[in-house]
């Protein structure tokens, strides 16, 4: 189970570079060298570490479309813990996930910033921390098992690399009706 492939499986080779909408705070993800098609975004995902490793989310960088302040949130009554509510975007109404909860961890990171990612022709908000850092593919890693209490169907990988857990997280099965309390 290679990470490269488990990282970009469903995302197709046209898709471009993120886009700031605040330029001070917002990460430069895109702009320090290197092709999108081989560039990942890591966020931690909890405040504590899990088996003595920081766990981080790693998502494609062509996934990611912008960065931006959390938008004003209309809230879904009886939906599920992790979905936040929705946000205006373009004229399109997207779901809002709080994604560590929608994979499990329970003590989830400060979220501070909004990150719209594409999942096919669709696209999601995602709460997520300040702290973001781009890094160039490949990386040194090894498979490993999903720690107990993570949510394994929402997770398409799960990786070791030096002193950090990173998981990929499943954005189809996230992304379906049925996740979003539908």
């Amino acid at each position: 189970l290679e990470f490269r492939r488990v990282l970009f499986r469903s995302v197709p080779q046209s898709e471009g570079t993120p886009e700031a909408s605040s330029g001070a705070s917002t990460p430069a993800v895109a702009k320090s060298g290197g092709t999108n098609s081989e560039r990942i975004v890591l966020f931690p995902l909890a405040q504590t570490r899990v088996a003595g490793q920081e766990l981080l989310c790693g998502l494609s960088i062509a996934q990611v479309v912008q960065i931006l302040e959390p938008l004003p949130m209309i809230p879904v009554p009886f939906a599920p813990p992790h979905v936040a509510g929705f946000v205006m975007w373009r004229e399109q109404a997207l779901p809002v996930l709080q994604l560590s909860l929608s994979l499990g961890v329970s003590d989830a990171a400060t979220s501070s910033r909004m990150m719209i990612v594409r999942h096919g022709r669709e696209f999601i908000a995602l709460l997520t921390p300040q702290t973001m850092q781009a890094r160039r593919l490949p990386l040194p890693h090894q498979p490993c098992p999903t720690p107990a209490g993570l949510a394994p169907t929402a997770i398409l990988g799960t990786f070791q690399s030096d002193s950090e857990m990173l998981v990929v997280p499943n954005l189809s099965r996230l992304a379906r009706p049925q996740s979003l309390g539908a």
